[in-house]
C-alpha cells in the first residue's frame, strides 16, 4: 500500500487553478481516512500498525499541503472539530484502548487552534486573496510577523507533558519551517523562554541555502487568467497590491 499527501501543486512547474484542486487532498485522502475512523473504527483496526502510522506522519511531511489546507479548507475542518466535539465519548470508545489510534490523533492536531494559526501564516506568505497567488511566497512583514508568533507561543505556553508536544511539534515546525529564516529567528528566542524540557526539541536553525524569503512588501506570483500563464508583481500600497508594469520600455 503507498501513501503520500503530495500532489501536482507541491511540483514547482505546477500551474494554479480552482478551490476543488486545492481542496483534492481533503477531498480524496484525509476525508475518507476519517470516515473510515469515525464510521468504520473496525475497518481500521484490521489494518496493520505502521501503515496507519505512516500514513498519518507523511502528511506533515509534505512542504506545501498541510498550510494550504489549513487555510482553504477551514469550514471543512470546523464541520469535522463540531462533530468531534459532540460525538468525543463515543468516537474514542469505538477504538480499542491498548492499540495506538493515529488517525485520530491526526484529527486532533487537525481541529486544534494551533494548526488554525497554521492558516494564518499561509495567507501572510501567500496572499490567497489573489486566485493564484501562490506560486512564490513573500516574507511577513515584521509587525503582523510578531503578532502571530505572540499568539503561537501562548498557545505553547500550556504544553508540559510529553504527549502534548508530540502533537504540536510537526505544526510547529510547518508553522516555522527552516527555510522561511526571519520566521524562524522570530521564534527561536520566544520558544526558549517557555524552558521546555531537555527532551522537547524543535528544529530552528534558519535554513536558507534553497530558499530564501527576502520581501515582504512585494508578491509575484503566476496569473493564469489570460490563456498564456504570466508572471506578475505587485507592490504593498496602503494594505492594497498594486499591480507593477514589468514590461521593457
Amino acid at each position: 500500500m503507498m501513501w503520500g499527501w503530495y500532489y501536482e501543486e507541491d511540483l514547482p512547474s505546477a500551474a494554479h487553478g480552482t478551490r476543488a484542486k486545492l481542496l483534492w487532498p481533503w477531498d480524496c485522502l484525509l476525508m475518507p481516512l476519517f470516515r473510515l475512523r469515525l464510521e468504520f473504527p473496525n475497518v481500521l483496526q484490521s489494518i496493520r500498525e505502521p501503515v496507519l502510522e505512516a500514513a498519518c506522519l507523511s502528511f506533515f511531511s509534505s512542504r506545501y499541503t498541510p498550510s494550504r489546507l489549513s487555510w482553504e479548507a477551514q469550514d471543512q475542518i470546523e464541520n469535522l472539530r463540531r462533530h468531534i466535539l459532540i460525538n468525543k465519548t463515543a468516537i474514542e470508545r469505538d477504538y480499542e484502548a491498548a492499540r495506538p489510534d493515529p488517525v485520530y490523533k491526526l484529527m486532533l492536531q487537525i481541529i486544534s487552534p494551533l494548526f488554525e494559526c497554521l492558516g494564518m501564516f499561509y495567507r501572510e506568505r501567500c496572499l490567497p486573496r489573489y486566485p493564484v497567488a501562490r506560486q512564490f511566497q513573500r516574507a511577513i512583514p515584521h509587525a503582523r510577523l510578531t503578532e502571530l508568533c505572540t499568539r503561537v507561543t501562548e498557545m505553547l505556553a500550556g504544553v508540559r507533558d510529553y504527549h502534548d508536544f508530540v502533537t504540536v511539534k510537526p505544526i510547529l515546525e510547518a508553522i516555522s519551517p527552516r527555510w522561511d529564516t526571519r520566521c524562524v529567528l522570530e521564534f527561536r528566542p520566544r520558544i526558549q523562554s517557555l524552558n521546555w524540557k531537555e527532551s522537547f526539541r524543535v528544529n530552528l536553525d534558519p535554513d536558507d541555502s534553497r530558499y530564501r524569503l527576502r520581501c515582504s512588501g512585494v508578491a509575484a506570483y503566476i496569473s493564469t487568467v489570460l490563456e498564456k500563464p504570466e508572471v506578475e508583481v505587485r507592490r504593498s500600497v496602503q494594505g492594497r497590491y498594486d499591480l507593477i508594469d514589468m514590461s521593457l520600455p
